[in-house]
């Protein structure tokens, strides 16, 4: 079976990453406690969890945030420092070569 889905859960203490195979089963699982200095850390935290996972031919990828995201990818997350539209979008989807949806947890 493929890989349907990448998808990581931001906190403010901890970022949880899954893959999902096309049945919708959670193959792996990854977690790490969110950077404390915030920031770019945050984000390169995030994209190196979430390549860890990453495999070849991979389906959609998607991160929930503790925050407002806005449709850019940039996100406003007050638990987080320096997170003042902070453009998290950007950093997986240049490492991915593919759209990275960003959307607020409560959504997601």
């Amino acid at each position: 079976m493929g890989c349907l889905a990448l998808v990581a859960d931001l906190g403010g203490t901890k970022i949880a990453v899954a893959r999902a195979d096309d049945s919708g089963r959670v193959t792996h699982r990854l977690q790490a406690p969110t950077p404390p200095a915030g920031g770019l850390a945050v984000v390169e935290s995030i994209a190196g969890l979430m390549h860890r996972l990453a495999t070849k031919g991979a389906g959609g990828r998607g991160i929930g945030v503790p925050g407002l995201a806005y449709p850019v990818g940039a996100v406003w997350a007050p638990k987080i420092r320096g997170w003042e539209r902070r453009p998290l979008g950007e950093l997986p989807r240049v490492r991915f070569d593919m759209p990275v949806l960003v959307d607020s947890d409560r959504n997601a």
